[in-house]
């Protein structure tokens, strides 16, 4: 109420100087908000980005595990040592490449065998 008793004590060309400053003032507050959310958003789009490129590496990686616990079993069950031998005796290694491209925003990958 003391607030509004001010107001009415002011003359005419003295709210309108108050109006033009609250008015700059909103304005200057929404740009700031504006930039704040284009902020967040950039950051939300960014941490998606991340949590992609991440399931992604998992499920490489589970791949491979799977890959490797399938690859001991069916040397267990061929009667062939899990155990490494002897380098001569060993078949050459082969090594799977995993590309991961970023298109349109969004990660797509993929499996190069030899």
């Amino acid at each position: 109420m003391n607030v509004f008793l001010e107001l009415k004590q002011l003359s005419s060309s003295q709210l309108t100087e108050l109006l033009g400053e609250m008015e700059s003032l909103v304005a200057a507050l929404s740009e700031t908000l504006i930039a704040e959310l284009a902020l967040r958003d950039e950051l939300e789009y960014e941490k998606e980005l991340k949590n992609q490129f991440i399931s992604l590496l998992l499920a490489v990686q589970n791949r491979r595990r799977q890959h490797h616990v399938t690859k001991k079993r069916n040397q267990m069950q061929n009667g062939t040592s899990p155990l490494p031998q002897h380098r001569s005796l060993q078949e050459p290694k082969v090594y799977h490449c995993i590309e991961l491209h970023l298109h349109n925003k969004h990660f797509t990958h993929s499996c190069i065998n030899r």
